[in-house]
């Protein structure tokens, strides 16, 4: 009988006259997990940081922004509400990988561009599907060419149509680019349009200081990245 008492005695102790073990390996287990879920939400806590440094450097735009960070918070809430009554069942409530989906899904996607002439307001090349009205198009060029360099003193402007899209305007000295974009873009992308625009004014500028304009002589850099214009 000492045998088994010793054999027995190897998986259970006492403390005070009461069996312990398995408490303590429940304990163990719970703490754990806990400590898992805090860990999972002291994470998201370090990518909401990130996320608000990523937004003041224009990394992303704005409806990036507001989704993913909704979708932290939402994140938190429910990981910290189950890890209340069942610790180890947070990774059930837990969606990791969302936040890509998010990232991708607002992303600012350009859906046409056209280059338009200064003086006569004809579009001298167009890429890509566009819903605007082009009869709005021309007095929409003149405004803004106009107040972007007597308002704001550049050469690009950005703003916001009603139903939705946003119209990045690149006015250079023979040309105005126009590009239309699904979600507010970032400053690198706009950066990249207005550079690009320089170079086709720059490359083309014996073209364009001709009247009338021969489109069929013009040389768009801007194909490489965005492919080829319609002219």
């Amino acid at each position: 009988m000492n045998w088994l008492r010793r054999l027995f005695g190897a998986y259970k102790k006492t403390s005070h006259g009461r069996t312990i073990t398995g408490e303590v390996i429940s304990q163990a287990s719970t703490q754990t997990s806990t400590e898992t879920g805090k860990d999972y939400i002291e994470n998201i806590h370090q990518k909401m940081n990130r996320l608000a440094s990523d937004f003041a450097i224009g990394a992303i735009n704005r409806d990036q922004f507001q989704a993913l960070y909704s979708h932290y918070q939402s994140e938190i809430s429910k990981v910290e509400s189950i890890m209340v009554t069942e610790p180890q069942a947070w990774e059930r409530v837990s969606t990791q990988g969302q936040s890509m989906l998010l990232r991708k899904l607002y992303i600012a996607r350009a859906q046409a561009y056209a280059i338009y002439d200064n003086v006569t307001g004809l579009p001298l090349g167009i890429l890509g599907s566009f819903r605007l009205d082009p009869a709005l198009v021309i007095p929409m060029l003149s405004a803004y060419r106009s107040a972007t360099h007597e308002i704001f003193g550049s050469s690009l402007r950005l703003t916001q149509h009603e139903d939705g899209q946003w119209l990045c305007f690149v006015s250079g000295k023979f040309t105005t680019l126009l590009a239309v974009f699904t979600n507010e873009p970032i400053p690198k992308q706009l950066q990249y349009l207005n550079d690009l625009h320089r170079h086709f004014e720059k490359a083309n500028e014996p073209f364009l200081m001709q009247n009338p304009i021969n489109i069929h002589k013009l040389f768009y850099p801007h194909e490489y990245f965005l492919g080829r214009w319609q002219r």
